[in-house]
């Protein structure tokens, strides 16, 4: 699985920035989308949809989810959490 941001809809930033298609995205980053925004990205092994309102933060095993709502995939037989 390729890393990084395969498709953005709306208004979508990473840490601040206009996330872009193709951007990459690492531990440490925190996604923010608004209203009719949505991310869909890979980040190590997994996969991630960040919903529309969503405030989502990368941590090394898993995900902080600030607000909103994330459609996750974890590669299997790997301890993640979500917070």
């Amino acid at each position: 699985m390729e890393k990084g941001i395969y498709r953005i809809r709306g208004n979508a930033h990473v840490d601040g920035a206009d996330a872009r298609q193709g951007g990459e995205l690492r531990p440490g980053n925190t996604v923010r989308t608004q209203p009719g925004g949505e991310i869909v990205c890979a980040v190590q092994n997994d996969a991630f949809l960040v919903r529309q309102n969503s405030e989502v933060s990368i941590v090394a095993n898993g995900l902080r989810v600030v607000a909103g709502a994330v459609l996750s995939v974890f590669r299997p037989n790997q301890r993640k959490e979500i917070r």
